[in-house]
C-alpha cells in the first residue's frame, strides 16, 4: 500500500497548522479520519511523523525529513 495524494495533503495540513483538528476543518474531513490517514502513513515508513501532546503537534525528525 501507498500513501495517496490525500494522505500527504493531510501530512503538509497538520504540518502547517501544527494540529490534527484545524487540518481536518481545512480539508473538510473528521479528526478521526486525519489521524487514521497518519497512522498508515507512520505504519507504512516505520517512524513516527508528529510528537503529539494534549496541547502541541510537532513535526517529528523523520517527519522534517
Amino acid at each position: 500500500m501507498a500513501f495517496t495524494i490525500d494522505d500527504l495533503r493531510a501530512f503538509l495540513e497538520i504540518a502547517k497548522t501544527r494540529s490534527f483538528t484545524l487540518a481536518a476543518d481545512k480539508l473538510f474531513v473528521t479528526s478521526p479520519a486525519i489521524t487514521r490517514r497518519i497512522k498508515k502513513m507512520e505504519d507504512l515508513i516505520g517512524e513516527t511523523l508528529f510528537e503529539r501532546t494534549t496541547h502541541k503537534v510537532n513535526l517529528s525528525p523523520a517527519g522534517e525529513e
